[in-house]
């Protein structure tokens, strides 16, 4: 449940800094490390029908709320603009445009992007250190049963399965 927060908060911080929802959307994948076609996987639909919700050319209610379930937003805040409407378009209304801010307030606002920056990283991180540890136990592994080849004797099977390791 704390990885859908971040991404909801993420969402919900660059929606206030006024980026656009076409810009949020498209950077999701990159940002979750959930790739379009994991999505469409999950979602059981083409990558490219996929990219065309991301994108805003398509707007079915019920495919963007699995679409947005699975980078765990919601679906209001994910596809749905702050004036209802479903965005499609890279142009801010000129409302938005022209609200203003603190520095503080955009600060804040940044330092919170930043620390949702380094918690996306550490737990990437995370997931490619218990990756290269499997890669080492695998090959602990390989050399183990190899040695155990050589001394039973079956010293061409050894050499058979040292070539293909």
């Amino acid at each position: 449940m704390g990885k859908t927060n971040k991404n909801q908060k993420a969402v919900d911080y660059l929606r206030e800094l006024s980026f656009p929802l076409l810009n949020i959307r498209t950077a999701m994948p990159k940002l979750t490390g959930i790739t379009q076609p994991k999505v469409a996987k999950l979602v059981g639909l083409s990558r490219v029908t996929i990219a065309h919700y991301l994108t805003g050319r398509l707007r079915d209610p019920e495919a963007q709320r699995k679409i947005a379930d699975t980078y765990g937003v919601s679906r209001e805040s994910f596809f749905t603009n702050e004036y209802g409407r479903h965005s499609k378009s890279r142009r801010k209304p000129m409302e938005a445009a022209v609200q203003p801010r603190t520095e503080i307030e955009i600060q804040d606002k940044i330092d919170g992007l930043h620390d949702l920056v380094n918690d996306i990283f550490i737990s990437v991180m995370a997931i490619h250190a218990e990756n290269h540890d499997r890669k080492n136990i695998a090959l602990d592994q390989t050399i183990r049963l190899r040695r155990a080849m050589e001394a039973l004797g079956l010293r061409h099977s050894a050499e058979a399965f040292r070539k293909r390791g």
